[in-house]
């Protein structure tokens, strides 16, 4: 478990294989880019989801939150959601696509929406 790009002791790994691939320079710039996220960040949180035995996770987090001086925050989640994708309750909160359809981003309240099929007219 990490918090992103460049981070954990993932991090290490990944400058190495760029070293080797694309130089110390390059190597240096990209884990420099990468990392960049972490700059409009203040807090981490952990999501309690009550499924399985997460203190491993919550404490990786936790002592990544207090590696970057970041405050860390447990919050209780829940399920609803899932239960409601599981058992087909599609009718709010979800968007259903049709064979053809697709996605977009809508930048309003709906935040996506659906891309009907072009139509073609056969004369």
């Amino acid at each position: 478990m990490g918090m992103g790009a460049g981070t954990g002791t993932e991090g290490q790994s990944v400058y190495e294989e760029y070293v080797e691939k694309y130089g110390k320079d390059n190597a240096d710039y990209l884990m420099q880019v990468m990392g960049q996220w972490q700059a409009h960040y203040k807090r981490a949180a952990y999501i309690e989801m009550g499924v399985g035995d997460g203190s491993r996770v919550e404490n990786i987090a936790r002592s990544d939150a207090s590696q970057r001086g970041w405050i860390f925050e447990k919050i209780t989640g829940d399920m609803v959601l899932v239960r409601r994708l599981l058992f087909g309750d599609w009718e709010r909160d979800f968007l259903v696509l049709e064979p053809g359809q697709s996605l977009k981003m809508t930048f309003d309240e709906n935040v996506i929406g659906c891309v009907l099929p072009a139509t073609t007219n056969q004369t």
